[in-house]
């Protein structure tokens, strides 16, 4: 990574900042970035050139090489997302490891440059004068070297005099809001405009995990979540996992005969578990609103988790339960295995390296040692409706173990993302109204 520094003297001040380079895979097409604050600018306009969907202004490639490219909306976004407003970072027409910046990213962005944001992100060349001679340049404060490419639309517009970026939020009448700077002004607006009507410029903000910068040699980020590199290499954490600095992608899998669904599954010590939680689609059985089963498996009630067994037994029968042909439900005996077979701190072994979240410890996800990504699926819980509780932050799993072998109290396991230790409580069974994860092992 190439970088270097650039110095300009404002009457009796001296701006420093520093700017780096990047090579987007896609085309080798290099571009400057800057830091200002705690967020990650690149220092010019997008150029990844989309055959009949992006535009140079008047049609001339220079422009392109000047300004860089002007896009649809929709274009922009490349149709991962057009909800209004988008929740998630969208990566759109960005490179990897970078993204469209949201409409409240460029607001902190503005905020932090203060009074005359415009004027201080504007480039120190390339815009017109105004209509009384005094210069339409800005003083590039920060790097940030805006620059007035224009708009499309049916003709080409405001070259030299404006310049127009996309956010990646809207409102509901699918307008996108985008930000607007102008030769004559020295403030940045924030406006909005259909998403099929004008081709603006776009400005990738580089991604920060979880809002929080990493080092991108030792880690990378994957859906926004920091993850530890793998003897140096990426990897997907909800297929494969690391083990001694190397990753393993022989996680066995079968098949639910019963509906079909493929599972992973992993050895831990002399046991094999489902590396995933069940999401066989019992009646009994339910899904966060928020998630529809997507990311985590389902979640059961107790009588569905035995269906019908009547043994709780923590001795060596096996009750199949919900668990598929050749599985059974965990007893409290098994756990204790595989606790024993991981270590200390079994819960961080054992969590997987993501969605793992906590206001007062953000560095709460696991190191999945083993492969077998415990994730936190919360618990669902239903009174006069379906409320659910500790998603992303904790992970409940059923047991046949129970209290005194009374069968209205089983057990159940618990990862908590504050915690690298797994406990156990029991749970009144005798209320249908608690739904809870479950992990299969084989037989």
């Amino acid at each position: 990574m190439k970088k270097y520094f650039l110095f300009f003297v404002l009457t009796l001040s001296v701006i420093i900042y520093a700017k780096e380079e990047y090579t987007d895979s896609r085309d080798g097409k290099k571009y400057t970035y800057i830091k200002i604050d705690k967020q990650t600018w690149m220092a010019e306009n997008l150029k990844y050139d989309i055959k009949n969907k992006s535009r140079c202004y008047d049609n001339k490639s220079a422009n392109c090489n000047k300004y860089g490219n002007l896009y649809e909306w929709n274009t922009a976004m490349d149709m991962k997302r057009t909800t209004y407003p988008a929740k998630n970072r969208i990566q759109g027409v960005c490179p990897v490891d970078w993204h469209i910046p949201s409409d409240a990213e460029w607001t902190t962005l503005t905020n932090y440059v203060g009074s005359d944001a415009g004027k201080k992100l504007k480039a120190t060349n390339s815009w017109n004068n105004r209509a009384d001679g005094i210069t339409g340049n800005g003083t590039n404060n920060y790097g940030f070297t805006a620059l007035p490419g224009g708009y499309s639309g049916p003709g080409f517009y405001d070259a030299g005099t404006g310049g127009y970026w996309w956010s990646s939020n809207g409102n509901a009448n699918h307008q996108a809001y985008y930000r607007k700077m102008w030769h004559n002004a020295s403030n940045v607006v924030k406006d909005s405009m259909q998403t099929s009507m004008a081709y603006y410029s776009v400005r990738c903000i580089m991604d920060k995990c979880d809002f929080n910068d990493y080092d991108k040699v030792k880690q990378f980020s994957y859906e926004n979540f920091i993850i530890d590199r793998c003897g140096g290499k990426e990897y997907n954490p909800l297929m494969q996992y690391c083990s001694e600095r190397s990753v393993v992608v022989n996680k066995e899998e079968f098949i639910d005969s019963r509906d079909g669904r493929k599972y992973k599954s992993v050895k831990i010590g002399a046991q094999t578990w489902m590396a995933e939680d069940l999401r066989y689609e019992a009646k009994q059985s339910k899904c966060h609103e928020t998630d529809k089963c997507k990311k985590y498996g389902r979640l059961y009630n107790w009588e569905t988790v035995m269906n019908g067994a009547k043994s709780s037994t923590t001795g060596t029968t096996k009750v199949q339960g919900i668990c598929p042909v050749g599985w059974h439900l965990p007893r409290d005996t098994e756990w204790e295995a595989l606790i024993k077979s991981v270590g200390t701190n079994a819960g961080a072994k054992l969590k997987a390296p993501m969605y793992w979240l906590n206001k007062e410890k953000p560095s709460c996800n696991g190191t999945d040692n083993h492969g077998f990504s415990a994730l936190p699926a919360g618990f669902i819980e239903l009174y006069n409706k379906d409320t659910s509780y500790d998603i992303n932050k904790i992970g409940y799993w059923w047991s046949v173990g129970t209290l005194n072998n009374n069968y209205d109290f089983p057990y159940r396991w618990i990862m908590r993302s504050e915690a690298s230790e797994i406990e156990k409580n029991e749970w009144h069974a005798t209320s249908t109204k608690a739904y809870f994860s479950v992990r299969c092992v084989k037989n």
